[in-house]
């Protein structure tokens, strides 16, 4: 969507980093952008596994579906 990002560091990056910070494993998200972008970013962590799920697939999975 921005394809066009100044400075040397993406978006994705900034908020996979920003996400790891708070020392949560996993991102829950309803929006599936967001979840392609924190998802393309937890790629660029060093040694951080950061999971990325979306709010339906926990609904589902709690629910035993």
């Amino acid at each position: 969507m921005w394809l066009d990002v100044r400075g040397e560091d993406r978006v994705e990056n900034i908020r996979a980093r920003e996400a790891a910070g708070t020392g949560a494993r996993t991102i829950v998200t309803g929006c599936p952008f967001c979840k392609g972008m924190l998802a393309a970013g937890s790629e660029s962590l060093d040694g951080a596994e950061i999971g990325v799920r979306d709010l339906a697939e926990l609904v589902v999975q709690a629910e035993g579906l």
